[in-house]
């Protein structure tokens, strides 16, 4: 877990979009909820759907409606930009 400074110069979506990149290990893993994320990150829903919408636009994270948020299987080279 991290600490989001929310009087940091980095927005909050963008820490917990690094958060979020921290956690891809494996090519197709489901990525936590946006209500686990919101809980354990005292963030809300808004930021941590910013945050996955910014890694899904790389290509990073896959969002499936109804279902949740994976690992891009490929996953692209390299780290996310964050």
């Amino acid at each position: 877990m991290i600490n989001i400074d929310h009087d940091s110069a980095v927005p909050v979506w963008r820490q917990v979009a690094a958060w979020l990149a921290d956690q891809i290990k494996d090519a197709g893993q489901r990525m936590p909820s946006e209500s686990t994320i919101e809980q354990e990150l005292g963030v809300s829903r808004g930021t941590v759907r910013h945050a996955y919408r910014f890694l899904a636009d790389q290509g990073w994270v896959v969002i499936v409606t109804g279902k949740g948020a994976f690992a891009a299987n490929p996953l692209p080279e390299g780290r996310p930009q964050v």
